[in-house]
């Protein structure tokens, strides 16, 4: 598990040297989606082990303090320390045109 985590950790790239550590989690089915304390917001795949997409809120020093994937996996909410909002869309592999955003 340790190998696995560092795997993980090393595709979305925390910025270490700045302090970055993880601040909220959730999963839902096979993905994994993690806050970071620099305002990034990250959708892992865990069943084959990899990182499908990566957000960022508008302030970089912004923690995030929770983080969710509605049940038909179409949305990312979170929300940080500043008390704001994102949504992202997810983008799935039968979807041509859509983008994350805020």
């Amino acid at each position: 598990n340790d190998i696995y985590s560092k795997i993980l950790l090393k595709q979305a790239s925390l910025d270490i040297n700045n302090l970055e550590s993880v601040s909220a989690l959730e999963l839902t089915g096979d993905l994994l989606v993690v806050g970071t304390s620099r305002g990034r917001v990250f959708v892992i795949d865990v069943k084959i082990k990899k990182l499908l997409y990566q957000y960022n809120h508008k302030d970089a020093t912004s923690i995030v303090t929770s983080v969710m994937m509605t049940d038909d996996l179409r949305w990312i909410i979170s929300s940080d320390v500043y008390g704001e909002m994102y949504f992202y869309v997810v983008k799935l592999k039968d979807d041509e045109d859509i983008k994350g955003g805020k």
